[in-house]
């Protein structure tokens, strides 16, 4: 809901410059247990996804995207779906992403570019860099306007409270959204960060963010009674009543810190909720459109729907420097709760109907179903290596075992349940080969969400509910 169509953008801040000619490939960096943020300026005048992209596989700055992959399809597969994503490179369970205002960018990791990941994952990993506020006070506002009338008005700031020490980051984002169905919605962002450096090698960074959407129409989806394209329609006008739309909140709010120690120790950690949920949301149809634009409107409204997960990450890694050799040993534990209510969908049928004809219905009495609910529990431990001999090649490999416990419960059927307790290993490997690119042999064995099996016998037939 938040892409802006095309159009012309009014940017009340500084452009930033053109994008320098791309330079020769850098040495790779030496091995860490966190990949290294984007290399992002604190003020929003100097994000340039272009300049500051790792890589080619996909990078989001500021309102800028560059790459092949999004976080939605990586090499045809969905990172988010496998449960492949990270918040500053730790563990996080998304129910829905952090929103821009305390999200700084988004890197796509995959093959080569996902080496420094403890437990990569085959679908690719999903990393979100949170905003850290610096020393200085700052404050940025983006003013957007298209062509399809849609509005914006963004405000970040920056505000250094103890010195080096303590510092606050705001945002605040209002929306007016216009979409070339005629359709049109509402939406205001907020987002606050808190970075506290009590002492050096020592951080904590707190955070909370959220987004309401309000009366957010949805265009009808259109289809056709046979192989042929619908009749013509004229844009900008929203086939259906006004009462057909979505409103609803998202938030995500946690921590995460780190502590380096002495003797080439570190300690990282994360904890994070997740929350997606509705008000009300009403989804239609121009059902079996004939060749002379008749067609059938047809609407499914769902109950006010919850899916909210907690989950997080604690790890411990030892480096051990032998000149030109870097050695990297972690252990890692990961967990995760998520339940969610969803079902008690309605269907209302409005019967037959022109194509292009005013479909302003009375919005008509629904009667909802009765809920479903989801119920995960995952737990995973592990221990990892990472090696890089400077000039020569790099290695990385893993071994983990997760617990998964899913129990899934329709109205008047027995409860679904899915135990599954697999060992997880994966193995990567480098060889630098002059100034070319290294070659990089990788194996991994990725986890797949189980089958349910009934807790119980009975004839009533059930399928395993999609996750």
């Amino acid at each position: 809901m938040t892409a802006l169509g095309p159009g012309l953008w009014l940017l009340a801040q500084a452009a930033a410059g053109q994008a320098p000619p791309i330079a020769p490939a850098a040495p790779l960096p030496p091995v860490q247990t966190t990949p290294a943020l984007p290399a992002v300026p604190q003020g929003r005048a100097e994000e340039n996804a272009v300049r500051q992209a790792e890589d080619a596989f996909g990078t989001t700055i500021g309102r800028e995207t560059i790459g092949i992959y999004s976080s939605d399809s990586v090499r045809g597969f969905s990172p988010i779906a496998a449960g492949n994503a990270r918040i500053d490179g730790l563990y996080y369970d998304q129910a829905t992403p952090p929103n821009p205002r305390i999200r700084r960018s988004t890197s796509i990791k995959v093959g080569l570019s996902a080496q420094g990941y403890l437990f990569p994952a085959p679908t690719g990993v999903v990393d979100y860099a949170l905003r850290r506020p610096g020393t200085e006070a700052l404050l940025s506002t983006t003013v957007g306007l298209n062509s399809l009338g849609d509005k914006s008005l963004e405000f970040d700031a920056e505000l250094p409270l103890v010195g080096d020490t303590l510092s606050l980051g705001a945002g605040l984002g209002l929306y007016d959204h216009v979409f070339n169905n005629g359709a049109t919605s509402r939406q205001h962002v907020e987002g606050l960060t808190l970075r506290w450096r009590p002492r050096p090698g020592i951080e904590l960074l707190p955070f909370w963010g959220r987004s309401y959407i309000a009366d957010s129409q949805i265009g009808p989806l259109l289809t056709t009674a046979g192989p042929y394209l619908p009749p013509r329609i004229r844009r900008g006008i929203l086939y259906g009543p006004a009462w057909a739309d979505y409103s609803g909140p998202s938030e995500t709010a946690g921590i995460t810190g780190s502590a380096a120690l002495a003797g080439g120790w570190k300690i990282e950690g994360g904890l994070f909720r997740s929350l997606s949920a509705s008000k009300e949301d009403i989804f239609t149809f121009l059902d079996a459109i004939t060749p002379n634009g008749r067609a059938r409107y047809i609407a499914f409204s769902d109950p006010p729907y919850r899916r909210v997960s907690v989950s997080g990450e604690l790890r411990v890694t030892r480096t051990i420097a032998d000149g030109p050799r870097v050695h990297n040993i972690s252990l890692s534990a990961r967990g995760r709760a998520r339940d969610e209510r969803v079902g008690g969908s309605a269907f209302l049928d409005f019967g037959d109907v022109r194509l292009g004809d005013p479909l302003d219905f009375a919005e008509p009495p629904i009667a909802y179903g009765a809920y479903s609910r989801d119920r995960v529990r995952q737990w995973f431990g592990g221990f990892a290596y990472t090696g890089r001999w400077r000039g020569v090649g790099e290695l990385s490999a893993g071994l983990s075992r997760t617990d998964y416990a899913k129990r899934f419960r329709r109205p008047d059927q027995p409860v679904l349940e899915t135990r599954d307790r697999p060992w997880l290993y994966n193995v990567a490997g480098a060889i630098y080969a002059g100034s070319a690119s290294p070659s990089t042999p990788a194996i991994r064995e990725g986890w797949k969400k189980p089958a349910c099996r009934r807790r119980m016998p009975s004839t009533a037939t059930s399928r395993c509910p999609p996750s």
